[in-house]
């Protein structure tokens, strides 16, 4: 399926849906554009864009010419890309290829939406009913932007060599991580600022606080410039990093 940059991304999700398309229902109430997503590589629930995506139509203002990058050539990982870090700025994203499927979902499911079916008594599991189910779980997590000052999830989830894993969890049995196909580790970044001490926290020296339900979002509360959001941010990352060895890595970019 090919898409223009320029559309909504949650209204294609509900779209292939509504015509019987699977393969974008984890994706669901992702913000932002089809042209956007390959540069973040955007996922959530254990689907990432770069596993569907076949090539990104693009301008490439060096050469001036518009061409096609294929799946291979675009260096995806977790949320990056080469449009995001070495050719960052360089190509100016048109639409992208996406290989969809009519297959319905199948368990297992990530862990947390798994959880979800069970508290709800789900066994029957349609494109639809995962769709509803991401937005619930999101909706549960994450504030409205509309009401509540904040940019979703601040940092991602560090990925780690099974050595520094295994000593963590060593020591915190109860981490939560998942391994990644090249034999590293992937840690909970929220699980990580939580042990740190800032779950719901409130800091009156910045004005910026970690949401109630996640404390992978920072919310702005009374802030009145970039340097106390960075602050806060600061504080958070060198905790981190004193108890875990862990050094966090902030999702959103800041503009200059």
């Amino acid at each position: 399926m090919r898409l223009g940059a320029g559309e909504n991304w949650d209204e294609v999700v509900a779209w292939t849906i509504e015509h019987d398309w699977g393969g974008l229902e984890l994706l669901s109430k992702i913000p932002g554009t089809v042209g956007a997503a390959p540069i973040q590589n955007i996922g959530a629930y254990g689907q990432e864009l770069s596993k569907i995506l076949i090539e990104v139509e693009a301008l490439d203002t060096k050469t001036m010419a518009f061409g096609a990058v294929v799946n291979d050539a675009c260096n995806f990982g977790y949320r990056t890309s080469r449009f995001k870090t070495t050719d960052k700025g360089r190509y100016a994203i048109t639409a992208v290829t996406l290989k969809l499927n009519k297959d319905q979902p199948k368990p297992p499911f990530y862990e947390s939406l798994e959880e979800y079916f069970k508290d709800n008594g789900i066994t029957s599991y349609t494109r639809q009913v995962v769709r509803d189910a991401v937005a619930a779980i999101r909706s549960a997590k994450l504030p409205d932007p509309s009401a509540v000052n904040n940019n979703g999830s601040f940092f991602i989830n560090p990925v780690v060599g099974k050595e520094l894993a295994d000593k963590i969890a060593s020591r915190y049995p109860d981490i939560v991580s998942w391994p990644t196909d090249d034999g590293q580790v992937k840690l909970s970044a929220g699980w990580l600022i939580e042990q740190a001490g800032f779950k719901d926290i409130h800091d009156p020296a910045t004005g910026m606080a970690t949401w109630k339900g996640s404390a992978l979002v920072m919310v702005n509360e009374r802030a009145s410039k970039t340097a106390d959001l960075l602050a806060f941010k600061k504080k958070i990352v060198d905790k981190v990093n004193a108890m875990f060895g862990v050094n966090l890595q902030q999702e959103p970019e800041l503009l200059p």
